[in-house]
């Protein structure tokens, strides 16, 4: 993607003072700096005399023209993919066939009218937009739904998903790894809620080492985008193209090699899902957990 690619869209018409035209390029670095740093509007439009109204709409209309391309970045691995990396996830952790990594991250919003609309207010009391995403081993987001609000669990998210439709209807060969949260599935592992058995502990552990990967990626792509940690101050809508749009620019981070921040080591698995989701598990997902456990993690080990 460049400056070009973007211009393609007829959204990105805004003038600046003096009702000069402001050109594509400065509207583009505009929002770049506000999505990096979080900052006010208007400390971004100071630094090339633009007035922080024009900031405002230049942010968001860059945010839905990048957003527009996300089927050209955020996509499912193909075959080819999908065979490196649940052999890459393999040789990490032991659980086979994993082609992905689901969970949710609330974006701190703030919302005109949010006290009138409490089903922004997650868990912890404030206001979210709770944000679905799917990582490979590479931390590249796969999947991303930025529209639900900071109420609603991670598994009514993913129940509701084309995501899931597709995996129902086996448009995937491999499995996703999610959290307690989750219904267990033939197509979604989750930990063993109980462990009674020594295998059933080592594959928790695998589980977890395994999952960190999403949490890594919500750490860099928050690093890297300041302003989905400080709270983004816009409507429901637009705060889902900025969501969508820092995604896109992580995966081309990642095609460019752009060098990533730091992450701590001991990085902490979100806390959102201590509340873990329904217990139904169907038949053929209990089947191939048990059948995982037995093969991989037996109680030789």
């Amino acid at each position: 993607m460049s400056v070009p690619s973007v211009q393609k869209s007829d959204q990105l018409g805004s003038r600046g003072r003096g009702n000069m035209p402001v050109p594509v390029a400065h509207k583009v670095l505009l929002a770049l700096r506000y999505y990096a740093t979080g900052t006010f509007l208007r400390c971004c439009g100071d630094m090339i005399n633009v007035h922080e109204s024009t900031v405002c709409r230049v942010v968001h209309r860059v945010a839905r023209a990048i957003a527009a391309l996300h089927p050209n970045y955020i996509a499912m691995a193909n075959e080819d993919e999908q065979r490196d990396i649940s052999t890459a996830f393999y040789v990490h952790a032991g659980i086979p066939g994993v082609i992905g990594i689901v969970d949710c991250t609330h974006i701190p919003v703030v919302i005109h009218g949010a006290v009138r609309n409490p089903s922004y207010t997650n868990r912890c009391g404030y206001s979210s937009i709770n944000t679905q995403m799917v990582c490979d081993n590479n931390m590249r987001i796969r999947n991303v739904v930025a529209r639900w609000p900071g109420s609603v669990h991670d598994s009514r998210i993913f129940s509701s998903s084309h995501l899931k439709a597709q995996f129902e209807e086996g448009v995937y060969g491999g499995v996703l790894l999610g959290d307690r949260g989750y219904p267990l599935r033939r197509y979604l592992i989750t930990p063993v809620r109980r462990p009674a058995t020594h295998a059933e502990a080592q594959f928790n552990e695998s589980h977890k080492k395994t999952r960190c990967c999403i949490e890594r990626t919500f750490g860099v792509l928050k690093s890297h985008f300041s302003c989905l940690s400080f709270g983004l101050r816009t409507t429901p809508l637009r705060a889902s193209n900025i969501i969508v749009a820092c995604a896109v620019l992580h995966n081309l981070a990642i095609d460019w090699d752009e060098p990533r921040f730091p992450q701590p080591i001991g990085l902490a698995l979100e806390d959102f899902n201590t509340f873990a989701g329904p217990d139904t598990a169907d038949l053929a997902g209990s089947a191939f957990h048990q059948a995982i456990i037995a093969n991989h993690f037996s109680e030789a080990w």
